[in-house]
């Protein structure tokens, strides 16, 4: 028996078409009534159909140039197989454009010329890193990009509640994962992450499953909006506040009065903050207290650069002992970009 060829980025491309087997006609004499009612023994008369890879659905090939899309080099691939033919190039400019970074201004500049008005219908995630949004970039991307179902805004500049709040709500019936990122310790530039900025757009998002707010300047009452004002999150599991240095143990604990409002929340991450309670103790009560959540302490530089070296020692110490007794706390020590512990 040959064997099968084994399916890889590198052979995929080559494929050939399938051998083509001859159509046998049915037998003539034979009424087409006693031929569908008559149980067959034999296997003689069979209906073979052309088969190639040019025939496939476009499920099939949305399924293998996914694949291709995933491995390291699969652009490299794709690019080269766009050039096929009209349906390949159809189907794989969709999974070009499903997922776009967007790491430096200079690259914005380019694609916003023209890409994202062509394109931009097409993306279904997409990330900016430290880009200025000017009132044409905001109108256009408000425009076009429509189907979203992951955003991410990292330090971005030129972002306002109302660009926002449109942009969420054209999105609304699709976006899942929303992460906005301010001004860290060393990027003033970065449009600064307020109650203000964030509740009108989040009426619109109850759809999301992850949201993300890092480095940020909201505070308790924020959280008691989310809880209470603005809507439900059914679908809502994971909510990140790392950095978020205004809010206390008091503002979570509001998340938790209203637990009909979260049904599906299971993991939380918070800053490790003293100062505001958000300490060891204050962190043992929400693992005893709701041991079905997982709870992630996240201590950065943003809180060390405050901190005696003696205090960092023994509260790595007290953090580490709460993390070995209970199995619901997760703890991370991020410093210079790298996780320690």
């Amino acid at each position: 028996m040959k064997p099968l060829m084994t399916l890889t980025t590198e052979n995929l491309l080559n494929l050939e078409p399938l051998h083509t087997p001859t159509l046998t006609p049915p037998n003539s004499t034979t009424s087409i009534a006693s031929d569908l009612l008559t149980p067959k023994s034999d296997t003689s008369t069979t209906y073979n159909v052309p088969v190639s890879i040019s025939t496939l659905p476009n499920e099939l090939l949305l399924a293998i140039f996914s694949s291709i899309h995933d491995d390291i080099r699969g652009n490299k691939y794709l690019i080269a197989a766009s050039q096929v033919c009209r349906l390949w190039y159809s189907n794989i400019l969709a999974i070009l454009w499903s997922r776009v970074e967007i790491k430096r201004q200079h690259k914005w500049d380019m694609i916003r010329k023209g890409l994202i008005t062509k394109y931009g219908h097409l993306v279904s995630e997409i990330s900016f890193y430290s880009v200025l949004f000017d009132a044409q970039d905001k109108r256009k991307l408000i425009d076009k990009c429509i189907n979203l179902r992951g955003l991410s805004l990292v330090k971005c500049r030129g972002l306002d509640e109302e660009f926002l709040e449109e942009w969420t709500k054209v999105n609304s019936m699709t976006l899942r994962t929303f992460t906005i990122w301010g001004p860290g310790v060393y990027e003033s530039l970065a449009t600064e992450v307020t109650n203000f900025l964030l509740l009108p757009m989040l009426k619109h998002a109850n759809r999301l499953e992850e949201l993300h707010i890092l480095c940020s300047a909201i505070t308790d009452e924020f959280l008691s909006d989310v809880a209470l004002n603005t809507t439900t999150w059914p679908h809502l599991t994971f909510l990140d506040l790392t950095e978020c240095g205004k809010i206390t143990a008091s503002g979570v604990a509001e998340l938790f009065a209203f637990p009909h409002q979260f049904p599906r929340l299971s993991r939380l991450q918070l800053q490790y903050n003293e100062e505001n309670y958000l300490d060891v103790d204050f962190f043992e009560f929400l693992a005893v207290s709701f041991p079905e959540y997982q709870f992630h302490i996240v201590v950065t530089d943003w809180y060390l650069e405050t901190t005696h070296a003696g205090t960092y020692v023994m509260m790595s110490d007290d953090l580490r002992e709460l993390k070995d007794k209970r199995d619901n706390v997760r703890l991370e020590t991020i410093i210079g970009g790298r996780t320690l512990w």
